[in-house]
């Protein structure tokens, strides 16, 4: 079920971040990860962000339906999905754009309602991470 209001929050660290990515990818890999809180019926979506060990950290937490544990290891699989209507392609080229940036995707699944995906890039000089957000 899709919400007709959604509420974002945005923490961002307050230092410069910059990352060396291709803006257009990265904005497509957390659009499929917003798509599939809405999807899974979330009003209210978290965005934080961290520096840690030469690393940018963005959490991405929703109070929507959450993944089943018996699906979580597979969620980000190409065709998985549980949903009727989705070719299960989302989280799948979401951590394929990221290792595709030295980066990585995983789902915190020690969150009691909802989804936490945490996303790992390494930390550069070269472009600003927020003026794409």
């Amino acid at each position: 079920m899709v919400n007709n209001f959604l509420r974002i929050d945005k923490d961002f660290n307050t230092t410069d971040i910059m990352v060396d990515v291709d803006e257009e990818q990265i904005i497509q890999a957390l659009q499929n990860i917003f798509v599939n809180a809405i999807e899974a019926g979330a009003s209210y979506i978290s965005v934080k962000t961290a520096v840690k060990n030469n690393e940018v950290e963005i959490l991405i937490s929703d109070n929507g339906n959450g993944v089943e544990p018996e699906d979580q290891k597979r969620i980000f699989e190409p065709f998985f999905s549980n949903k009727a209507k989705s070719l299960g392609m989302g989280l799948a080229n979401t951590q394929k754009i990221l290792i595709n940036h030295k980066g990585k995707i995983s789902l915190d699944n020690t969150s009691i309602n909802g989804s936490t995906f945490v996303i790992s890039i390494p930390e550069s000089k070269q472009i600003n991470l927020w003026n794409s957000l």
